[in-house]
């Protein structure tokens, strides 16, 4: 079954082989053209991942209030455990269900944002796959499951409201530190760049903040370069941004880590307000960057360069800011997101 994965992922990144999907509206229609028949509709997310937490509980809320806004008649809700009785949809993050939970469904749904080699022997069993992540990341499911459609990942609007406040002050030059998030896997891509780092000279009240895990907060230096370590909150992340020159989200070199992923952590500093340098391999960051010519580095020598270019010129760390953050507000919001779902659900 690796195998299977693997060829199918290096046949896709060649552009030997790839599947179709169907990317989804986010426009909303008129209410005659979601039904008029009751609909009983159940998220399943086992576990309480980020990723269950960003893909579908960041967006309930939109989708069940533009359900209401629409007069539908709709029954909307997610957790852990499959309700009793009959659903018309039931669409499962990462999960298999079992025979009773098939039979009592109309139809049966993988919602998948990563780890499809752990369920590529699953993945042709479902009425239709939903891909979230990136265009590269649908085309290589759909090649176990022709009904796939792709949404792509969002920012709540809470979180980028707090980006219009943060850029109020648009005066980058007292913003004096580096930021990165994300989980601890994904700490040795940022590691790689500790050589150009440590040897940089950022002035001596800068430090790079890190925002990962659930550990204690700790210091260490990086030659001249204090690193705090901050464990991950919201919280946290947003009062860490107040303070936030310029955000370093380079990706692990894999294709199954660069190739597939979304540009989710570079999009969620923009959202917040913090310009960001993104990762040149990734297509989906890519894709993001090119609304408004965002900065990219695809290897040490121009991480290094981009960095030093950026951190000297607050004025346009100002633009970059405001431009990416106006693109996350209009195309990169839960509110669209909610809407895209709806259309996925009136098909079925």
């Amino acid at each position: 079954t690796k195998l299977r994965f693997y060829l199918s992922l290096y046949l896709s990144r060649a552009g030997v082989r790839n599947g179709r999907f169907t990317e989804l509206s986010g426009r909303l229609e008129s209410p005659d053209a979601y039904g008029s028949k009751g609909r009983r509709v159940f998220f399943w997310t086992p576990s309480a991942t980020a990723g269950a937490r960003v893909i579908v509980h960041d967006v309930l809320p939109g989708i069940i209030s533009k359900v209401n806004d629409l007069g539908l008649d709709w029954e909307v809700s997610a957790g852990a455990t499959v309700p009793d009785g009959k659903l018309d949809d039931l669409i499962c993050f990462k999960a298999v269900p079992d025979a009773d939970q098939r039979t009592r469904s109309g139809r049966v749904v993988m919602l998948i944002c990563d780890q499809a080699d752990a369920y590529w022997p699953h993945l042709s069993s479902y009425d239709a796959l939903v891909a979230t992540s990136s265009h590269p990341f649908a085309q290589l499911v759909a090649l176990r499951n022709p009904n796939t459609f792709y949404i792509g990942e969002s920012e709540p609007p809470e979180l980028v409201d707090a980006g219009v406040d943060l850029l109020k002050d648009i005066d980058f030059t007292p913003r004096r530190h580096l930021v990165w998030h994300g989980g601890a896997y994904s700490l040795g891509a940022l590691r790689d760049l500790q050589p150009v780092l440590s040897k940089m000279d950022f002035g001596s009240d800068a430090a790079l903040r890190i925002v990962s895990g659930t550990g204690p907060e700790r210091s260490e230096q990086w030659g001249r370069l204090k690193v705090d370590y901050i464990p991950w909150a919201v919280e946290s992340l947003q009062r860490v941004a107040a303070t936030a020159r310029l955000g370093l989200v380079p990706a692990r070199p894999s294709l199954k880590n660069s190739w597939l992923k979304p540009a989710s952590r570079v999009r969620r500093l923009f959202g917040m307000g913090v310009p960001a340098i993104g990762d040149g391999r990734v297509p989906d960051v890519k894709k993001f960057m090119e609304h408004f010519d965002g900065p990219l580095a695809a290897n040490t020598t121009q991480w290094a360069s981009t960095i030093k270019q950026l951190w000297n010129s607050p004025e346009t760390l100002a633009n970059l800011a405001k431009a990416g953050h106006e693109v996350v507000k209009e195309h990169y919001t839960t509110r669209r997101t909610a809407v895209q779902w709806l259309n996925f659900l009136r098909q079925g």
